[in-house]
C-alpha cells in the first residue's frame, strides 16, 4: 500500500510538473496551453444570453455587473419611466463574456459602465469588443447612490 500511495504521489506531482511547464510555456510565448481555447469556447456556450433592461437598441446602454446592480437598475427604470433611451444589462460572467454582448452594445449608440474600482471590466470591454465605452469609476469604498448614476446618465443623455 506504501508503494501504491507513493507512486500515485509522483504521478500527480509529474502531472503538476507537466501543467507548470505547459503554463510557463505559455507565458513565455502567449500561446495558450493545449485545449484551453477550445474549453472556453464550450464554457461560453453554457452561458446564458444577456437579457436588456429595456429597450433592445437605443441612445445609452449601462453595463454593470456587481455591486453596481441596484443603483443602475433604479437610475434606468426611473429614467425610462420619464421617456429616457435609456436600458441595461448586467454581467454575471466575465470571463467568457456571455455570447450575445457584443451584439447588444452594438445596437446603442452609447456605452456607460460604471464600477467600484478603476476599470478593468471597462478594459475588458474596449479590448475585446474595440467599443468606445465610457466609464464611471468609484473607489471610496461606499457604493454608488441611485442618484449618482442617474445624473451621469443625463449628463450623457444631454451630450452629443
Amino acid at each position: 500500500e506504501a508503494i501504491a500511495a507513493m507512486q500515485k504521489s509522483l504521478a500527480l506531482i509529474n502531472t503538476n510538473l507537466g501543467m507548470a511547464a505547459e503554463a510557463a510555456a505559455a507565458m513565455k510565448t502567449g500561446v495558450p496551453p493545449s485545449g484551453v481555447l477550445e474549453k472556453v469556447a464550450r464554457i461560453v456556450q453554457e452561458i446564458p444570453d444577456l437579457v436588456v433592461n429595456g429597450e433592445a437598441s437605443g441612445k445609452l446602454l449601462v453595463v454593470g455587473w456587481g455591486s453596481t446592480y441596484g443603483a443602475i437598475v433604479g437610475a434606468v427604470s426611473a429614467l425610462r419611466a420619464e421617456g429616457r433611451s435609456v436600458s441595461s444589462i448586467h454581467l454575471r460572467h466575465l470571463n467568457p463574456f456571455p455570447s450575445n454582448l457584443g451584439a447588444i452594445m452594438s445596437r446603442f449608440e452609447k456605452v456607460l459602465i460604471p464600477e467600484m474600482n478603476l476599470g478593468q471590466l471597462l478594459m475588458m470591454i474596449r479590448a475585446r469588443y474595440l467599443v468606445d465605452a465610457i466609464g464611471y469609476n468609484k473607489v471610496q469604498g461606499k457604493p454608488f447612490k441611485e442618484a449618482e448614476i442617474r445624473t451621469r446618465i443625463m449628463d450623457l443623455l444631454e451630450s452629443n
